[in-house]
């Protein structure tokens, strides 16, 4: 998988009176990937922003940095299209949730990508 990434320069003005009151700032304007004959269903970041899980016409959930598109690994054991996904809050924050047609709703960890 090729993974591009652009970023733009964006100036923001201080409210405080100071000598240089001008900053830039590199933002994301776009990730692009290459997933082969392979489409996206959902994308889903975490609420602090530090992964994004997608969900992809394998039947199976990628997560990935969406800072620098960096791939942390896949969620698979589904046998048909996944519905939804969506992220635990509070302190499940490493739990990742997705139902699929095939009649289940699993639970993943994402720092192994077990159920």
């Amino acid at each position: 998988m090729e993974v591009e990434i652009e970023a733009s320069e964006m100036e923001v003005e201080e409210q405080q009176p100071i000598p240089s009151s001008t900053k830039k700032f590199g933002l994301k304007d776009y990730i692009q990937t290459n997933y082969g004959d392979d489409y996206v269903f959902q994308i889903v970041p975490r609420d602090d922003w530090t992964s994004m899980a997608v969900s992809l016409s394998t039947n199976a959930v990628k997560l990935y940095s969406p800072m620098t598109g960096q791939y942390f690994g896949e969620c698979k054991g589904h046998s048909s299209t996944i519905n939804h996904i969506s992220f635990s809050g509070g302190s499940n924050q490493h739990v990742l949730h997705s139902c699929s047609s095939d009649g289940t709703i699993r639970a993943w960890d994402t720092r192994t990508f077990q159920q």
